[in-house]
């Protein structure tokens, strides 16, 4: 899959600001790819530290992608770092260690996108909110900001579905 030329297209046809660019892209990449769960397994591996350095050190082409499953590095720096670079000339930074994530400024806020810490990979698939985006001083109504964004994108119609599961399972308590 073409995933570059794929985004291109869906970002190009839109009247979105930056912010709301920057944000697709990272649903989109969320949606577009999966977590490596060999990852998980790796400590009760004997080859577990070959693994680890094959799994974080992968090859990822956004314009031929066979294989769409990723750890946090591979997302951050081959996958949404290169998006936002290619696609709208953002430069970011990613941030090294046993967690890698990425750090933009997305014209309002300067955001940390992390999408395999807290599951936000899987999470929009589900059409959540997501909880490894956000600014890196904490702000206040941004929830509410995030909110407005996503319906903007089509990310979501009125509320993120885990606020309508916990409104139906308050009804049938």
């Amino acid at each position: 899959m073409d995933v570059l030329n794929t985004l291109n297209k869906e970002i190009d046809r839109s009247d979105w600001k930056l912010k709301d660019k920057v944000r697709h892209l990272y649903i989109r990449s969320c949606e577009l790819f999966s977590y490596d769960p060999r990852y998980k397994f790796i400590p009760l591996l004997d080859y577990g530290s070959q693994l680890e350095h094959i799994l974080r050190e992968k090859q990822i082409d956004l314009t031929n992608v066979k294989d769409n499953l990723v750890v946090c590095k591979s997302h951050a720096q081959l996958v949404y770092s290169k998006l936002l670079k290619e696609l709208l000339n953002i430069s970011s930074e990613n941030v090294l260690g046993n967690h890698v994530y990425t750090v933009f400024n997305d014209g309002v806020y300067h955001l940390k996108a992390a999408a395999t810490e807290k599951s936000d990979i899987a999470r929009v698939k589900m059409g959540l909110y997501t909880c490894g985006y956000h600014p890196l001083t904490q702000t206040r109504n941004y929830n509410q900001y995030l909110q407005e964004i996503d319906k903007k994108i089509h990310y979501i119609d009125q509320k993120y579905e885990n606020f309508n599961i916990e409104i139906e399972v308050q009804n049938l308590i």
